[in-house]
């Protein structure tokens, strides 16, 4: 576990949160449609759409012990992996969310937290057919493949399905994942 990437994760989501990264145009797609300025102000922000996603409580929850909820408000765009509640309830051992949200913990759930988002507005329509790899905000590298019938995230032995994609908000989307996916950097 490196530190200086534990740190760098605040400071990458501040920098989003002030609009470092892609300038958005005056109208952005949402849904495949063109969205005027009222329309994306009426989208939640990523962590609305996280507390308010049924499925993604134990995600929501994980983002408030680590303190980065906050941060998930600001401009974006960020793309988030996000595990499902299922996900979570899937880590073995040291890695669930029980052992994870002890404070002696905090930085591990950082830095897990930090694997999961990448820098940019990153819709399936971009990822299928094609595969590559993102720099985390966490400063790791996260493989992810659209060319076949799913999209993966993660190499083995933690490689996650993207199974809900294009969970839009104003400053960024959220696809969701059915692994929490463990930096190996």
């Amino acid at each position: 576990m490196n530190a200086l990437r534990l740190f760098a994760l605040p400071a990458f989501l501040a920098l989003a949160a002030c609009g470092g990264g892609d300038t958005p145009d005056d109208d952005a797609t949402v849904g495949g449609t063109e969205a005027t300025d009222a329309e994306e102000l009426a989208l939640p922000t990523l962590i609305e759409l996280i507390q308010n996603e049924g499925r993604l409580s134990v995600l929501a929850e994980a983002l408030t012990t680590a303190g980065l909820d906050e941060q998930l408000m600001g401009d974006g765009p960020i793309t988030i992996f996000a595990p499902s509640d299922e996900a979570f309830a899937n880590l073995p051992g040291v890695g669930s969310s029980d052992v994870l949200f002890q404070p002696a913990n905090l930085p591990l759930l950082q830095q897990i937290l930090a694997y999961h988002v990448v820098e940019g507005s990153h819709p399936s329509a971009t990822l299928r057919g094609s595969s590559a790899e993102f720099v985390t905000s966490g400063g790791a590298s996260l493989s992810y493949d659209g060319s076949g019938p799913v999209i993966t995230v993660g190499s083995p032995p933690a490689t996650a399905v993207v199974f809900a994609t294009d969970l839009q908000a104003s400053n960024g989307v959220i696809h969701m994942i059915d692994t929490v996916l463990l930096p190996t950097e």
